[in-house]
């Protein structure tokens, strides 16, 4: 998981075709730039993808994986 204030690029995204579905709404499709912009312990996270931020669940946010830039 990305440390606040860095930033990354969404690599792969695993899980069922409704997680695709929802994180591709939201704009988390892999080559995605994504800024971490705050983790709140056992909670969701809140992140900045083209320029809105978005607060998504730790399950969910586990599915996508980042490379770091």
């Amino acid at each position: 998981m990305l440390d606040v204030g860095r930033k990354g690029l969404v690599g792969k995204i695993v899980g069922g075709r409704s997680v695709c579905k929802r994180l591709n709404e939201l704009g988390l499709v892999p080559g995605t730039e994504i800024e971490m912009v705050k983790r709140i312990s056992n909670g969701p996270v809140m992140i900045r993808v083209k320029g809105s931020k978005l607060a998504i669940g730790r399950g969910l946010a586990s599915k996508i994986y980042i490379v770091i830039e």
